[in-house]
């Protein structure tokens, strides 16, 4: 899970399938190669259940 473009970079850089949270800070990242773009935590539930 992550909230930033650097962040995210790194996981996809790993192969790490990655889940990104938006926020007002990161609202004009491009968060285009995330695995998963959710709006709050709370639907992390759903995709860790997927796994």
């Amino acid at each position: 899970m992550e909230d930033s473009a650097r962040g995210l970079a790194a996981a996809v850089a790993a192969r790490i399938d990655c889940a990104v949270v938006h926020n007002e800070f990161t609202k004009n990242s491009d968060f285009s190669l995330a695995s998963y773009r959710i709006d709050s935590l709370s639907e992390l539930k759903g995709i860790l259940e997927l796994s």
